[in-house]
């Protein structure tokens, strides 16, 4: 799995919050590479535990990219 330059992006943002306010928050329209971009966001701050608020409808893409993630 090869993420996209904007999701690199967000994941760095991400990281940016999480070390200033200790939590982050993804809101965007579906398919717009949330689920990557927090994945890869835990990755370079070695968080193992993840609270994810979504619709029922998007687990299933959630288990999938975890599944596929390499570890």
């Amino acid at each position: 799995m090869i993420p996209f330059p904007h999701q690199l992006e967000l994941a760095d943002a991400v990281v940016g919050k999480l070390r200033e306010h200790g939590l982050a928050y993804l809101a965007a329209e579906e398919r717009t590479g949330k689920t990557l971009a927090a994945i890869l966001a835990c990755e370079q701050l070695g968080i193992k535990t993840v609270l994810v608020v979504t619709k029922k409808k998007a687990v299933p893409d959630w288990v999938s990219t975890l599944a596929s993630y390499p570890v």
